[in-house]
């Protein structure tokens, strides 16, 4: 009976170690799964920070867009408002031209009036 006494320590001693293997093993599963469940927390708050920079991101995006845009828009309406000025200027020159040309023409013109109209003709003296 001293066997069957020694045998059943051995196997209580064989189970305990067993169980307390099992303990620590449980231990560092269950560790293990709680680094898990903070690594998934971190990456969840790393998802929507990621989620909320890029929402971020595109929103600036699109108002460098639309400011593009406008600055185009107003660009090529400042292209139209100076060839416009451009004609304008040339129309001008070109009308100050004629009127220069007219000027002188009737300058020229009252200078020969003048003349013609202060010579006498049968003494061929200018006169008073």
């Amino acid at each position: 009976m001293r066997l069957n006494a020694e045998d059943m320590r051995f196997e209580r001693d064989r189970y305990k170690a067993s169980a307390a293997a099992f303990q620590d093993k449980l231990a560092a599963a269950l560790n293990e799964n709680g680094r898990l469940r903070d690594l998934r927390e971190v990456l969840a708050t790393l998802s929507i920070e990621t989620s909320a920079a890029l929402a971020e991101r595109e929103n600036e995006r699109a108002r460098l867009i639309a400011a593009l845009d406008e600055s185009e828009m107003r660009l090529a309406m400042m292209q139209q408002e100076n060839e416009r000025l451009q004609s304008e200027l040339i129309d001008s020159r070109d009308k100050a031209e004629v009127m220069r040309q007219k000027y002188i023409e009737m300058t020229i013109n009252i200078i020969k009036e003048a003349n013609s109209g202060d010579v006498d003709s049968s003494d061929g003296h200018a006169s008073n």
